[in-house]
């Protein structure tokens, strides 16, 4: 399992590396094309602005896979060890629950986007909110991983 898990974060740091060179050429051809020869892409902004949040989304989801979110631990860390794994845990179900509610919901919102087309790049905006749904059902698929991984390691050091 754990190779699994590193492979997809290995490829979601691959698409990631990839939307972000492609956001940062983008904007730059279209602010040198702007500014030096008064010549503006219309769908420059556009491609640069669905990169992002793909990248952001993509970006939670590799943050969640590395435990890199940030969180505010002083009072955590005064418990002592056996609590402070069990606050960890909860903390970890909790995030769960938001991002299975969040990702159900973006279901339903993917499916009635898919029929409006953006303007400057001619695709679904589905594509763009289907980030939320994939890269969601990411975040609950580590946020599993991560729960069973501290129950497991709980009990096998009592």
């Amino acid at each position: 399992m754990k190779n699994i898990t590193e492979k997809l974060a290995t490829a979601i740091r691959l698409i990631a590396t990839v939307l972000c060179i492609l956001m940062t050429t983008v904007t730059f051809v279209q602010a040198m094309l702007r500014y030096l020869v008064g010549v503006s892409l219309v769908w420059a902004e556009e491609l640069a602005r669905y990169s992002m949040i793909w990248l952001c989304f993509l970006g939670a989801a590799l943050a969640v896979s590395t435990d890199s979110h940030t969180r505010i631990t002083f009072f955590v860390d005064l418990l002592p060890n056996p609590l402070r794994r069990y606050v960890y845990i909860f903390d970890d179900v909790v995030c769960l629950a938001f991002t299975c509610v969040i990702t159900y919901y973006s279901i339903n919102i993917t499916k009635l986007t898919m029929m409006n087309i953006s303007t400057g790049v001619p695709i679904p905006m589905g594509y763009v909110y289907g980030s939320l749904t994939l890269c969601g059902f990411l975040m609950v698929l580590y946020f599993l991983i991560k729960i069973y991984n501290s129950l497991t390691t709980a009990t096998k050091e009592k």
